[in-house]
């Protein structure tokens, strides 16, 4: 499926052609009483491999939709989402919607994100995917755009974090892109009402927003 392409540099395993190899091997292993101890150790290995290349840790990767409704149905079923992609955030009990995870594989697939990062690093915010926090800043020092980054805490006469300075330099382009998120904003927004990191981890929700605005200012072609 052309929307779920992703880099060609990231090599994957078929989701089809492991489960058939680990399937073999879990056959073979019933009959345990009755197998040499060597053959064991032969065919887990062989199932192993069909996860694992030239001694590298792969990352499994959709090649299908129904594939990725298959991924996105186990990760549900562990519960390994973020609370962005529950049915009702209110009531966790209803559990997490397939549909929504699915939507986040694409679109990290879409920018070279393997599944489980893009489900880190993608919020679903009023039904519309937005890379946010570590995993923006991932992409765009991957692009090698960038040659300078800071981060400053803002502080009042108390020292207490009231606000974030982001600042980045991006080659070939002379003027710095700052932006500033403080206390004052995200009062503005709404923000400091919502439960959540909002009032357990404000001055790392103050940061992400400052370096928000400055990345997609700064990189939006990433």
């Amino acid at each position: 499926s052309a929307a779920l392409a992703h880099r060609p540099d990231i090599v994957t395993p078929n989701l089809d052609e492991a489960e058939a190899t680990l399937a073999a091997a879990d056959a073979h292993l019933m009959d345990v009483h009755e197998a040499d101890p060597v053959e064991i150790r032969r065919r887990a290995e062989q199932a192993a491999r069909a996860l694992v290349a030239r001694g590298a840790v792969r990352a499994i990767v959709p090649h299908s939709i129904e594939e990725a409704f298959r991924m996105a149905k186990a990760i549900a079923g562990a519960n390994w989402a973020p609370k962005s992609y529950l049915f009702d955030q209110r009531n966790p009990a209803k559990g997490f919607d397939e549909s929504r995870i699915v939507v986040g594989i694409m679109h990290g697939l879409e920018v070279g994100l393997t599944p489980i990062a893009a489900l880190q690093s993608i919020a679903v915010i009023n039904g519309t995917p937005s890379i946010w926090g570590d995993g923006a800043l991932a992409l765009v020092l991957a692009s090698g755009l960038m040659t300078d980054f800071r981060e400053e805490p803002i502080y009042d006469q108390k020292d207490a974090v009231i606000g974030y300075r982001c600042t980045a330099m991006r080659k070939g382009v002379s003027t710095p892109v700052t932006h500033v998120f403080t206390l004052v904003d995200a009062q503005k927004a709404g923000l400091l009402e919502k439960q959540g990191p909002w009032q357990q981890y404000r001055p790392r929700m103050l940061q992400m927003r400052a370096r928000a605005w400055t990345l997609r200012a700064g990189f939006a072609d990433v």
